[in-house]
């Protein structure tokens, strides 16, 4: 949630070349948001600084079922839910990526707990995607950063 995107047809032509990047450990020092701008920050302290109705898309995949070390790292959900809410435009759409932990045989449901969540702060849950990652051999791999 470290990115913004604005649409197209809103930038100014003398801008669209310049990347333009906030990166600041002390968030109170951002008190607005500028498109075409990326902000590296917490995304709980950056949307404090936005406006209601300002994100078309956020698109994400945040720590969930602890499967990676996060350095302590602790995801407050339910104020980011509230504050995604709060800042996603009417007709805006949130993509969160997340799975399962499956433990002898059991799944967390830990994607169906969080998107009842976000249903209550005020989303519609539109679709689920269930989906089985391909683990690609080291010659894949090679063959899909030579597009790049």
């Amino acid at each position: 949630m470290n990115g913004l995107s604005a649409n197209p047809s809103l930038l100014d032509p003398e801008e669209t070349h310049s990347k333009k990047v906030s990166s600041t450990k002390d968030f109170r020092e951002i008190t607005e948001i500028k498109l075409n701008n990326v902000y590296h920050s917490d995304c709980a302290e950056l949307m404090k600084a936005m406006e209601e109705n300002f994100v078309d898309l956020t698109v994400t995949s945040p720590p969930y079922d602890e499967l990676r070390n996060y350095n302590g790292y602790h995801l407050d959900l339910e104020n980011i839910a509230k504050n995604l809410f709060r800042v996603t435009k009417k007709g805006g759409v949130l993509v969160w990526v997340v799975g399962d932990k499956v433990k002898n045989g059991d799944r967390s449901l830990t994607s169906f707990k969080q998107a009842i969540l976000f249903q209550s702060v005020g989303f519609n849950v539109h679709d689920i995607m269930i989906y089985k990652k391909k683990k690609y051999s080291l010659y894949e791999i090679k063959c899909l950063y030579k597009l790049f």
